[in-house]
């Protein structure tokens, strides 16, 4: 090749090769969605509220948590039907598991209450619940909650006399009661007594007749360890009239039952201390009232 000639280009590099009489086949069309989403034809009609403010709440309230009434539409959970409980010790039970004298988990014991209305088993959305209102101090939702009590509590019994039912909180220790953000027990009371009013027609009057002293927590006991940490705890106020309490009803609202050894202690304050003179002697009569024991879990299912 003489130096004056031009150098060759080299061809055009094709990729996947081929054949040179090949004709490159058409392309066929692809539909590419539109970037722009599609507006949302206008809603006719009436805008649920609810939604609204809920809407509301979490976008400029900062909620930390939803409302009871949406977390039980969300998990779609419901009071327990009365009959799963034995009513006298409060434990869950199959179909013919329990009659009038208990169950096989109670029935050779005694209890000191008439019986024993509750909600649910310890778990799922009640044991957040529970846990929210006792740590955290949201007292709407303990109020919410002691509605629900309330309601169940008018389903077990039947219409009654406001003023023969007297709404009974398990007390709190002045020093346990400095550590919590709420007062859980007298807040569900609140719920139950506003939930009773429309049952019953007006609200049944709250009362909190005993002291507790301080102890340590009950988490994480067997269940002799929680009768021991709790036995001799409570007693009646120095005022209390024994009078109050004959021929009503009184309704020991708690939380959790676990191994009853709170109530238990309760019911032993009432009737024990109240039942004895100014010298410590007891006395001949007894108070004549009966208790029930209103709580919104049952925890320590008794294998």
């Amino acid at each position: 090749m003489s130096p004056r000639e031009p150098i060759p280009k080299p061809a055009r590099f094709i990729w996947p090769p081929q054949p040179l009489d090949a004709s490159p086949a058409p392309r066929t069309p692809q539909h590419r969605p539109s970037a722009k989403p599609s507006r949302r034809p206008p809603t006719l009609g009436v805008i649920d509220p609810r939604s609204l403010w809920e809407h509301v709440e979490e976008t400029w309230l900062g909620v930390l948590s939803p409302a009871w009434p949406r977390r039980c539409r969300e998990t779609t959970w419901q009071p327990e039907p009365i009959g799963l409980w034995c009513q006298r010790c409060g434990r869950s039970v199959g179909d013919f598991e329990a009659d009038a004298g208990g169950c096989a988990s109670c029935r050779e014991t005694k209890v000191p209450w008439d019986a024993v209305i509750r909600l649910g088993p310890y778990e799922g959305l009640l044991r957040d619940a529970i846990l929210e209102i006792k740590h955290a101090g949201f007292r709407r939702l303990a109020t919410d909650v002691g509605r629900e009590l309330g309601d169940q509590v008018a389903l077990a019994i039947g219409p009654q006399d406001p003023d023969a039912v007297l709404l009974v909180p398990i007390p709190m220790a002045l020093r346990r009661r400095a550590q919590r953000p709420l007062d859980h027990t007298h807040a569900l009371a609140r719920g139950m007594q506003a939930a009773l009013a429309e049952q019953w027609g007006r609200p049944s009057p709250i009362s909190q007749p005993l002291f507790r002293q301080f102890t340590p927590t009950q988490q994480a006991k067997s269940f002799d360890l929680r009768r021991k940490n709790i036995r001799g705890t409570m007693r009646p106020k120095p005022w209390q009239s024994r009078s109050e309490l004959a021929g009503k009803t009184l309704i020991l609202i708690d939380d959790v039952l676990t191994s009853g050894a709170t109530l238990e202690e309760a019911c032993r304050a009432l009737l024990v201390g109240l039942n004895r003179s100014t010298k410590g002697t007891p006395r001949e009569e007894s108070p004549q009232f009966s208790v029930l024991a209103a709580v919104v879990a049952v925890a320590g299912e008794r294998g």
